[in-house]
């Protein structure tokens, strides 16, 4: 969203070279963000990341739960590290589900913000 605007006063109004002068200069050249758009930014961020984590989480379940044995597979070998007791009853699938959903969003959570750094630096070089 962009605005049409003047900055500074008298004869510092929209005059570059008058950046220096207190009181009458324009602002520096630059982007000014309202706390608004910050937030905005955030929220949109926060949304895309568990959007795609989510999507990306059932596209890794499927793909597991679609081999068969590889449940009996991570079974076998939590056993055999001794993290899990031959005799228990613990719900495997109901972790390894909160596992593969809370590393897809950390993936996409980083990929987000690559992503926003990358289009920081694209914009800073652009705009000089």
């Amino acid at each position: 969203m962009q605005f049409t605007a003047f900055s500074g006063t008298s004869v510092g109004r929209d005059n570059p070279p008058a950046v220096a002068k207190e009181g009458p200069g324009p602002l520096p050249q630059g982007r000014y963000y309202s706390p608004v758009m910050k937030i905005a930014r955030y929220i949109a961020n926060l949304a895309i990341t568990l959007l795609l984590g989510d999507l990306l989480a059932r596209q890794l379940a499927a793909t597991v739960y679609a081999k068969p044995g590889t449940i009996e597979s991570i079974r076998r070998l939590l056993m055999n590290s001794g993290v899990l007791k031959p005799d228990s009853q613990y719900d495997i699938n109901g972790m390894l589900l909160l596992v593969i959903l809370v590393a897809s969003i950390a993936v996409v959570g980083v990929a987000v913000w690559l992503l926003n750094i990358g289009v920081r630096r694209y914009r800073q070089t652009r705009s000089q």
